[in-house]
């Protein structure tokens, strides 16, 4: 018996959405990482205090 349409539509729509959030998470993680890899220098060009870039690369990466 064949899947109704709708039901595949639905099904891959899911799959996309948790693709794109695995993404999100990803991108999120690395960007942490490399912020907690930069000097003082580059942090005060980008206007960031040592202190928050440490609280900001210390937060998981699910959490925005």
């Amino acid at each position: 018996m064949k899947p109704h349409l709708s039901y595949l539509h639905r099904l891959g729509r899911a799959a996309f959405l948790c693709a794109e959030r695995l993404a999100d998470w990803e991108d999120r993680r690395r960007q942490r990482h490399c912020l907690a890899t930069l000097d003082g220098r580059m942090l005060a060009d980008a206007g960031i205090s040592r202190s928050e870039a440490a609280e900001e690369a210390a937060k998981p990466f699910w959490k925005p």
